[in-house]
């Protein structure tokens, strides 16, 4: 029996309730007197009823979350239906905000919104020292008090009783572990509560380590630490990381949400210094929309988070889980796309795709109007539809989510899942033969796909650029478009500006080039201006400028010297940039025409015109281009030079028909592609088996992707290996390599003792979800 009951519904049996162990282990007086009763989201209501008043309560407290809030409310509504003298008080995120507005408000006798550690108590004692003079059953009641609405301050988290002693031996072995060094979190994220609670607040360094070290002692190896902003204080950071790195056994892992752009050398350091499956961070990214981020007050250094993501994935060993989520104020479909290829060229073990959440009392909210958004009434309150993103491109995006957290995500398929957006590819040279990794991709032009793309706005231009990369470039004489012309450039190029703003998709960077270096291109045909280069001597200047760093600084491609402008394909070589190479072309070849015609001034535009050549197919199309330039303008006697492919052995040049142009699909395209085709054939997002998600992940790249069956096997087949796993599918048997097969081979007259088969150890048969993207 128990006067006071504190009824916890988890997500799932894993989980336990951090916010309900808080509240008993802060009971005081009343703790002898106060229960936990945990149930999982799979419970019924009425059995949940039924274990509740098994104990006869006089009072239950009941925690409302987003996650739980319907299971909840059925409980909270039989209880009273069943026992109106319950005293029934609930508290938690759910019901702090639009209180009275929620059906369970209802069925309470009182609510406490905000952290509850000293009100809970309070409370209790004050139901439970006043008793109604018409109570005669044998049962004490709790007093009838006022319903009230406790909306209480924050706590001092140096005085309040920590819950760690109250994890169960049952809880240390099977179930997470949450902890926390810190409340609050100083940013103001509209989508999140967290924002509510500006002031972070840490834990006496003392009384933390202290019980910490008890649950190690008690066997505990994985730590959930709940913090928002867990690296905010890098010092008290680095105690912590000190602090367990000393105690590590194998097996201890620790989960932290971290702020990806606030990772300096000393934290990066004691990172790099823990061993493989130690730590795991939580790295929200939410929006590579630097117009988005700006709107909903989330920070965004984008150089800082990419290079940090980088150092992380190249310099140590944590296991990277990062968000983005979908359907925010502003974003449409095409800024999220390229903002999940880019955080995918990050190469994180895991991409969360989250759906934005309408989460009672979060400022999101005030963007409703403005953007069209439109929620579920129905938790979790995800987004439906906005203004840039309708409700069936919104479930597309649901669907993926889903297939992306179990084919990619749960690192079942390390090997087979990133052949859905590269297909496979190799280098062009290559006649290796060996299966391809994601990351290896053709050099013809060094453009890589799985690589963000930088976006900058000099003068007035905006351009494009990525490591490695080939590029169009077209630089012109300073009067080489007449003036009115430049004036409705510049018009057209303002309009532009105003409705498309950076970072810009795909299709944007698309349509700039068609409305505007295509048509400077015509423009500069037309010969207009003092065409200077008509002069041999003068175009030779050019040239030789062109071609004197030529395999030192960059290499290039093709190239011409027409009568007022040069077309050139350039790739810069490690350690130079292309606005440097283009800045030396200029400035020297200013600086010897002037000098040979005795004249002053600007001889270049200072803008120039830059392209990234993504494949081998628009590599070709821009040769013939510039090859075929100086005919269609209708001059003679234009200096030009041409660079072979590396991969021809011809001879000649190689037309756009001789070398196989790589897919241009995005990897965020491919994979809807793969989503939408699993959903047609599933019909369900639920759970699949591993093995038949394997068989219909061959079936769809061989089927729909044209790839080489035995490839795609081969890559199946290691991560089935990767799992440990004792039996072979069927539908991999005919793929087993030929030495499984050696025993069946013997004949029948070998009397050869059979080297006995050890069994895999299946204690390590279902590998943990970080494990399974551990480096091999």
């Amino acid at each position: 029996m128990a006067d006071i009951l504190l009824a916890a519904f988890n997500a799932r049996y894993a989980h336990t309730s951090f916010g309900a162990r808080y509240l008993l282990a802060n009971m005081g007086d009343l703790r002898e007197h106060t229960e936990l009763m945990e149930f999982d989201l799979q419970v019924q209501s009425r059995i949940a009823v039924e274990k509740i008043l098994a104990l006869n309560p006089r009072i239950v407290g009941i925690g409302c979350y987003i996650w739980n809030i319907d299971l909840a409310t059925k409980v909270a509504a039989q209880l009273k239906r069943i026992r109106p003298d319950i005293q029934l008080i609930l508290g938690g995120p759910e019901i702090s905000y639009e209180t009275e507005e929620q059906e369970i408000f209802q069925y309470a006798d009182h609510v406490i919104c905000g952290e509850g550690e000293t009100e809970f108590p309070k409370l209790c004692g004050e139901l439970l020292g006043r008793r109604d003079a018409c109570d005669t059953t044998s049962v004490p009641q709790a007093s009838r008090l006022p319903r009230r609405i406790i909306r209480t301050e924050a706590v001092n988290v140096a005085q309040i009783e920590l819950p760690y002693d109250l994890y169960t031996d049952e809880d240390i072995a099977h179930r997470a572990i949450y902890v926390e060094a810190s409340r609050g979190c100083p940013f103001r994220c509209e989508y999140c509560m967290s924002s509510l609670d500006p002031c972070v607040r840490y834990f006496p360094e003392e009384q933390l380590f202290a019980t910490f070290g008890r649950l190690l002692d008690r066997g505990a190896r994985i730590f959930k630490f709940v913090d928002r902003t867990f690296n905010i204080d890098i010092a008290f950071a680095l105690k912590i990381l000190a602090f367990f790195r000393k105690r590590y056994e194998p097996g201890m892992m620790l989960h932290f949400e971290v702020i990806p752009s606030h990772l300096p050398d000393e934290l990066m350091e004691a990172v790099a210094d823990c061993p493989p499956g130690m730590l795991q961070f939580e790295v929200g990214i939410q929006t590579f929309n630097e117009e988005v981020a700006h709107r909903i007050q989330r920070p965004l250094d984008i150089e800082k988070i990419e290079a940090n993501m980088r150092r992380l994935r190249n310099e140590t060993d944590v296991h990277i889980h990062s968000d983005l989520i979908a359907g925010l104020p502003g974003e449409d479909l095409e800024s999220f796309e390229a903002g999940f290829n880019r955080l995918l060229a990050l190469n994180p073990q895991e991409i969360q795709l989250g759906i934005l959440k309408r989460l009672r009392g979060a400022p999101i909210d005030r963007h409703s109007k403005e953007w069209d958004m439109v929620y579920s009434p129905h938790a979790p309150y995800e987004i439906l539809c906005t203004s840039l993103i309708p409700f069936e491109e919104m479930q597309r995006i649901n669907r993926f989510a889903r297939y992306w957290n179990l084919t990619v995500n749960n690192g079942q398929f390390i090997n087979a899942a990133p052949l859905i957006w590269t297909e496979g590819r190799r280098d062009a040279c290559d006649t290796s033969g060996s299966v391809p990794q994601a990351s290896r991709l053709p050099e013809n032009t060094g453009f890589n796909p799985l690589q963000p793309i930088e976006q900058s706005l000099r003068k007035k231009l905006p351009h494009w650029t990525q490591d490695h990369c080939t590029y169009f470039v077209t630089f012109r004489l300073a009067d080489s478009i007449a003036q009115s012309r430049v004036k409705e450039y510049e018009e057209l190029r303002r309009k532009w500006q105003e409705h498309h703003h950076p970072p810009y998709s795909e299709k944007e960077r698309e349509r700039f080039n068609e409305l505007f270096s295509e048509r400077v291109n015509e423009w500069l045909d037309a010969g207009s201006g003092s065409c200077c280069f008509k002069e041999p001597e003068l175009a030779q200047i050019v040239a030789d400028t062109l071609t004197h760093f030529d395999g030192e600084r960059y290499e290039l491609n093709e190239w011409v010297v027409m009568p007022n402008h040069v077309h050139v394909l350039v790739k810069p070589l490690e350690g130079y940039k292309l606005s440097d190479i283009l800045h030396s072309w200029k400035s020297f070849s200013a600086h010897e025409i002037n000098k040979a015609t005795g004249q002053e001034g600007i001889v270049w535009q200072p803008e120039s015109y830059d392209h990234i050549v993504r494949d081998v197919e628009e590599l070709n199309r821009i040769r013939n281009y510039i090859r075929e330039n100086p005919e269609k303008a209708g001059v003679q006697g234009c200096p030009a030079g041409s660079r072979r492919d590396a991969c021809d052995t011809s001879g000649s040049v190689p037309q756009a028909s001789r070398l196989p142009s790589p897919p241009s699909t995005s990897p965020f395209a491919a994979f809807m592609q793969w989503s939408n085709w699993l959903y047609a054939k599933t019909n369900t997002t639920g759970n699949l088996h591993m093995v038949r998600l394997a068989k219909l992940l061959l079936e769809f790249l061989t089927s729909e992707k044209g790839m080489d069956e035995k490839t795609v096997a081969e890559a199946l087949w290691r991560d089935y290996q990767r799992g440990n796993r004792p039996d072979i599918p069927g539908f991999l048997k005919k793929f087993e390599p030929k030495e499984n097969h050696a025993e069946s081979g013997r004949e029948a007259c070998d009397t050869k003792p059979v080297p006995q088969v050890i069994a895999p150890d299946r204690s390590n048969l279902r590998l943990p979800r970080q494990q399974r993207h551990l480096k091999d």
